[in-house]
C-alpha cells in the first residue's frame, strides 16, 4: 500500500464517508475504510476505501461474492464514499471471487450515480472469472480495465 499512497498522494485533510462507519485513519493520513457485509446477514464480502490527496481519486477495493444477497449492503455502502470532487473511482476486484447478474447490477448502479456527479469508473485487477463475465456482458467495451491499481492511477494522472 506504500506505492499506492505515493501514487495516490498522501491525505494533507481528513475526509471521511458520509456515514460514520468504519472510518480508520492509516499511517500515511489517508482514509481507508473496511467493511464486512456479512455481519448484516448478507453473502460474505469486504469492501475497504481509500481517497487521493485531493479527494478526486476514490479507490475501492471488493472482495468475496457480489449476489442477489450481498449486492443491496454493497451499493449502500459504495454511496457511502462517493463525495463531492471524485472525479475517478477505480474498482479494485482482484479478490472478487463471484460475480452475479445482481453483482452487475450494483456496479452499473455505481456507474450511474458517479456519472450523475461527472465521475468516472474504471477497474482493476479482475481475475479470469470475472473478466470473463465482464466480457459476456460487454463490460470490457463500456468501462476501462487496467491489470492493476498502479497501471490505474498512472493512466489517470496522465489525463
Amino acid at each position: 500500500m506504500a506505492f499506492l499512497d505515493k501514487l495516490l498522494g498522501k491525505k494533507q485533510d481528513t475526509v471521511s464517508p458520509q456515514s460514520s462507519s468504519g472510518v480508520q485513519q492509516t499511517t500515511s493520513g489517508a482514509s481507508a475504510v473496511s467493511s464486512d457485509a456479512s455481519s448484516e446477514g448478507a453473502s460474505a464480502y469486504t469492501l475497504r476505501a481509500k481517497r487521493g490527496q485531493d479527494g478526486q481519486v476514490l479507490l475501492l477495493v471488493v472482495a468475496g461474492r457480489l449476489d442477489a444477497l450481498s449486492s443491496p449492503a454493497f451499493e449502500t455502502e459504495c454511496a457511502r464514499y462517493l463525495a463531492p470532487g471524485v472525479q475517478y473511482c477505480i474498482m479494485e476486484c482482484q479478490g472478487l471471487t463471484y460475480l452475479s447478474s445482481a453483482g452487475l447490477r450494483s456496479l452499473m448502479t455505481l456507474s450511474m450515480r458517479l456519472r450523475s456527479m461527472n465521475a468516472a469508473l474504471v477497474f482493476s485487477g479482475l481475475n479470469e472469472n470475472v473478466r470473463g463475465i465482464f466480457h459476456s456482458a460487454g463490460l470490457l467495451k463500456m468501462f476501462p480495465v487496467y491489470v492493476s491499481v498502479e497501471k490505474a492511477v498512472r493512466s489517470i494522472r496522465k489525463g
